[in-house]
């Protein structure tokens, strides 16, 4: 046996279960086990007497369980490399492994509500710590000396889901040299700037609260090198810039709105990208909201090359972004609103484009594209694709010809503007 996972949540507390989980215990006292999973979440149950592993190299643990405990686990796994602790329900100080675990590379922790970080500062001692991420709400200012501790270690990633960096934490966290991707939400706006500074950064993720969306000015240095990603669950707000693949991503839903998991919405982006052609609309009454997002992202989309711009929920505001990027290599659009017909002449007028997917409206834009290029002679033929979730149509623009190909279902709009020639 490889690996094993054990969960257990019942409706109400049974005590003769503790015997029958001791059991299993005993039973892989002798296998070599190299993967745990332990999930008592809410169960009233504790994770205890666990002495019987020497082999573990990865261990995740969501039970309650007291500090002796853990230590005593990770001394008989010295190659433990990989260990995540979300539970709260912790009896000591879960520092005190750190003497026994020298192979550590990952470490994913949920901290202690409302802690005094401090107590985990010494976790920047584990010699091969590479991957540290921190869930849970920590006393301000108190994560500063555990950064302080990482700025000469080998530290790539840090992430950390609910709380905000104070402006000591973030210069702290500025001085890790070695550190490749960043996750985090920051108090302070114009100190992410200072992040810029960072040689081997790679990535960077913002959450954001809703008034900070100014943050993405901060960004400015930082996007000519860095994936950027910035997130606001209260107004559905998501935009990532990738300087390295060329996609700028830009989302403003209230799908994000109906899931606490950081994930999810991106979950139910793609399912529901597929299956309806209204389910974007903007979050603020107040349209200076959608305006003045654009206003920063449109100066920012300039400091890289886009070639893939993929948009949600901006609808009447993509004018001056569009024109923006006429003279980029874009060549790939997914838009998921109506646009209107000044924003879809912009659209058609890039000279790279040539792949368009669009939820709505994409007759009015394959149309207008079919007008533009009419009475147009290329002496070599080039191809336009245009898609929706329910067909595809193709436009072939060659010497004298301008041609829509539909697919296996016939399209009667397109005869109606535009002859349809033999493929």
């Amino acid at each position: 046996m490889d690996s094993l996972v054990l969960t257990y949540k019942p409706t109400q507390y049974h005590r003769e279960h503790l015997d029958r989980f001791q059991a299993i215990m005993h039973s892989l006292k002798n296998k070599t086990l190299h993967d745990l999973v332990v999930d008592f979440k809410g169960s009233g149950y504790s994770f205890e007497n666990v002495g019987t592993f020497g082999h573990l190299r990865s261990l995740n643990v969501n039970a309650r369980m007291c500090a002796y405990d853990l230590v005593q686990l990770c001394r008989s796994n010295p190659n433990l490399y990989n260990l995540t602790f979300y539970s709260t329900e912790l009896n000591g100080r879960f520092s005190d492994i750190v003497s026994y675990c020298s192979q550590l590379k990952r470490l994913e922790l949920l901290m202690k509500p409302d802690v005094d970080a401090t107590e985990y500062a010494t976790l920047a001692n584990l010699p091969q710590l590479e991957e540290l991420y921190l869930g849970g709400i920590h006393e301000e200012g108190t994560l500063t000396e555990l950064f302080n501790g990482l700025k000469l270690k080998g530290l790539k990633k840090l992430h950390i889901r609910n709380s905000m960096l104070s402006k000591q934490e973030t210069q702290a966290l500025a001085q890790i040299r070695s550190i490749i991707s960043i996750e985090s939400a920051f108090s302070d706006d114009p100190i992410i700037g200072n992040l810029a500074h960072l040689r081997n950064l790679k990535s960077i993720k913002v959450f954001a609260r809703r008034e900070q969306y100014n943050l993405l000015i901060q960004f400015k240095n930082l996007i000519k090198k860095v994936e950027v990603s910035f997130n606001t669950k209260c107004m559905g707000l998501g935009i990532k810039l990738s300087p390295i693949s060329g996609n700028l991503f830009l989302t403003l839903s209230t799908l994000y709105n109906v899931c606490d998991n950081d994930e999810a919405p991106r979950e139910i982006l793609n399912f529901l990208k597929p299956h309806s052609s209204n389910i974007f609309k903007n979050v603020c009454d107040n349209d200076e909201v959608s305006s003045d997002i654009l206003n920063f992202i449109t100066p920012l989309s300039q400091r890289i090359e886009v070639n893939q711009l993929h948009i949600a929920g901006f609808s009447g505001f993509l004018q001056a972004l569009l024109q923006s990027l006429a003279n980029q290599k874009l060549r790939n659009v997914h838009m998921l609103d109506i646009i209107s017909m000044e924003e879809a002449y912009s659209l058609v007028s890039i000279p790279s484009l040539n792949n368009i997917y669009c939820v709505q409206n994409l007759e009015e834009i394959i149309a207008m594209k079919c007008k533009q290029l009419d009475g147009i002679k290329n002496t070599e033929t080039r191809v336009y694709l245009f898609r929706n979730p329910d067909w595809t149509a193709r436009i072939n623009h060659g010497n004298f010809l301008t041609t829509i190909v539909e697919p296996a279902a016939a399209f009667d709009f397109f005869c109606f503007f535009w002859p349809i020639d033999n493929y």
